[in-house]
């Protein structure tokens, strides 16, 4: 096999990176236009999503808490298991 062959085959592998630049996001068009709508200037996309989870997760636990506060318990419990507060 020629040096040049050898070197084209390597050059065209993929290696495993530890730290990954970017990522894919699998959603419709429209959520997708949804996250780009919520992204703040030239925010990553990553970021734009964890702020918009971290919003779900409040929003859920003061809904659990308002549900809860008339019959007791944890509301934790009801809203996102295995999650502490």
């Amino acid at each position: 096999m020629a040096l040049e062959e050898i070197e084209k085959a390597l050059v065209q592998m993929r290696n495993p990176r530890p730290e990954t630049t970017r990522g894919t996001l699998n959603v419709t068009l429209a959520a997708h236009r949804f996250v780009q709508a919520e992204r703040l200037g030239e925010e990553p996309m990553w970021q734009t999503m964890d702020r918009l989870v971290d919003e779900l997760i409040r929003r859920r636990a003061d809904a659990a808490r308002r549900a809860s506060k008339g019959r007791g318990g944890d509301p934790n419990a009801e809203w996102l298991p295995g999650l502490d507060s």
